[in-house]
């Protein structure tokens, strides 16, 4: 016979177990979620210097600030990895090539 005291352990059990995958799941959603690096050329007297060296890690930030110098600015796709690298960069301002552009990451 079921007493209401193992039904409730049941349901207790059950939600831990849904909510647990509930968490991995969407932790898991975040990882597939697009990702965007956006770079404009900007004025600002203070900027981070970034060398070729540094950007060996990330070619795509490398890539959008080769197009910024042409055409302004530039946004382009970026991988997982490189997106999690470059989170200290977001919002700032770096200087390459003696230009100075504002870095932004974009989810979608």
């Amino acid at each position: 016979m079921v007493t209401l005291r193992k039904i409730l352990l049941m349901l207790i059990v059950l939600g831990a177990v849904v909510g647990f995958f509930a968490i991995v799941g969407y932790f898991l959603h975040q990882e597939y979620i697009d990702k965007y690096v956006h770079v404009e050329i900007a004025n600002h007297s203070s900027a981070k210097v970034l060398t070729d060296e540094e950007l060996k890690d990330l070619p795509t930030l490398k890539k959008a600030l080769e197009i910024a110098e042409k055409e302004g600015k530039a946004t382009l796709k970026i991988s997982i990895e490189e997106f999690n690298k470059m989170r200290s960069l977001s919002g700032w301002y770096v200087e390459y090539k003696g230009k100075t552009y504002r870095v932004y990451l974009i989810t979608t």
